[in-house]
């Protein structure tokens, strides 16, 4: 069943996009219903369909719009986020696949993203949630212990004030679980 909607899903996605060109709103649904038809296929970390292929096909496709967005006057703090989102979600992938180095870049690079927005505007919650599980994902897959202790203490020192700006915030509170298990980890190793 999952695969008929996400085969219906994508037919639809690609005739909108080559309809949608120009227009910035439907731009910017497009990147983020790609993104999630990735995760149904084969996001790395979650419950999928197992075809990793298949989803970095459609994360590249949202990447592609994602960064078009951001690089034009129509960019949205949403277009950064998707942008985030899709370079964790790629670097899990690569992660997965043993590819450290291309991994560890495309954390790197969302973290960067994530720095220059939350510069302009750290009050978001959805872009230091953002930018913290980055960091935690840069820490769980760097090979490298020593390294990975600082982006798994930057990860916590974000998770803790979105915590305490939003005590019920379960994403908050799992990714500040996650970090300290991070550290942990990455402490005994």
């Amino acid at each position: 069943a999952r695969e008929i909607v996400v085969k219906t899903a994508l037919e639809y996605l690609d005739g909108l996009a080559r309809e949608s060109a120009g227009d910035p709103s439907i731009q910017l649904e497009l990147a983020e219903a790609y993104e999630r038809v990735g995760d149904v296929q084969g996001n790395a970390i979650e419950s999928s369909l197992g075809r990793t292929e298949d989803a970095l096909e459609s994360y590249r496709k949202s990447m592609r719009i994602a960064d078009a967005l951001a690089n034009s006057r129509a960019a949205s703090g949403k277009a950064n986020l998707i942008r985030m989102r899709l370079r964790e979600r790629t670097g899990d992938i690569s992660v997965a696949r043993g590819n450290i180095a291309g991994a560890m870049e495309l954390f790197r690079q969302g973290e960067e993203i994530g720095e220059t927005i939350a510069l302009g505007d750290a009050a978001k919650i959805e872009i230091l949630t953002a930018l913290s599980s980055l960091y935690l994902a840069n820490a769980r897959g760097d090979v490298d212990s020593a390294r990975s202790m600082t982006p798994a203490r930057k990860g916590i020192a974000i998770a803790e004030r979105v915590v305490a700006a939003q005590p019920g915030n379960e994403e908050a509170l799992f990714a500040l679980s996650d970090g300290h298990s991070m550290l942990g980890i990455t402490l005994r190793r």
